[in-house]
């Protein structure tokens, strides 16, 4: 199994702690960053291959993973167009990479190592991060559920069977090939500034895509009060 991380965007809400160095570097705690909580999850449970797709200070992300993560195999993909282009652009330029089972998430994600070990270790092919006892955002990701099978999954899904969710998603080394010919299709049809879960919803009837309903600790950090959020919960545990 491989992980693929998306590290690219300019994360503007975030601002001015953004303004010089990408967000996944930012101290959660005891000098910990965002790429760190990440990685060292992956390498205790034994994946060791990892794709980050770069590209706002793609420079500094690279640095450091280099100088603190040199046991890991890590290969990053650079994304020169990262202001004008999303999600769905990243992983469309890792296809090269991605010829394995994976685990995908994204650069702003920190989780408990719980998190990972339910999703690695359940025997179903393909999941993605759910907690039912979030209240539903305004903006994030929400999912879906019909049959217990994720239907769709959208920052605008609402209505009934709608709950909270994360880019926290493992796919079989099949979904992941269905997925990345979804993206090219639309890449090559202009949509470049989308994101990921565009071509995802096309594949869901093929996949059988199952939510893994859990109330570990996960977040994405979007901007300040995210980020207070977190580093208050790491400093309690």
């Amino acid at each position: 199994m491989k992980a693929l991380i998306l590290s690219a965007g300019q994360s503007t809400r975030l601002r001015p702690l953004t303004n010089t160095y990408h967000k996944c570097l930012i101290d959660i705690y005891h000098n910990k960053k965002i790429i760190d909580i990440q990685l060292e999850a992956l390498q205790k449970f034994g994946i060791k291959d990892i794709v980050i797709v770069i590209g706002y200070f793609g420079d500094k992300i690279k640095k450091h993973v280099q100088e603190n993560f040199s046991d890991l195999s890590v290969v990053f993909i650079e994304n020169n167009v990262f202001s004008s282009t999303n999600c769905l652009y990243s992983v469309w330029l890792a296809r090269e990479q991605l010829n394995d089972d994976i685990i995908y998430m994204t650069g702003d994600i920190i989780l408990e190592n719980s998190v990972l070990d339910k999703i690695l270790n359940s025997k179903e092919s393909n999941l993605i991060y759910v907690n039912k006892e979030h209240e539903l955002p305004d903006k994030d990701f929400k999912v879906k559920i019909n049959n217990d099978l994720v239907e769709s999954v959208s920052v605008n899904e609402s209505g009934t069977n709608v709950f909270f969710c994360l880019p926290i998603i493992k796919l079989s080394q099949n979904s992941v090939f269905l997925w990345l010919q979804k993206a090219d299709e639309l890449i090559r049809n202009g949509k470049v500034n989308v994101y990921e879960t565009e071509a995802l919803n096309k594949i869901l009837k093929n996949i059988e895509l199952k939510p893994i309903y859990l109330s570990d600790f996960a977040m994405e950090i979007d901007n300040s009060d995210d980020l207070f959020l977190a580093r208050n919960y790491f400093s309690k545990i």
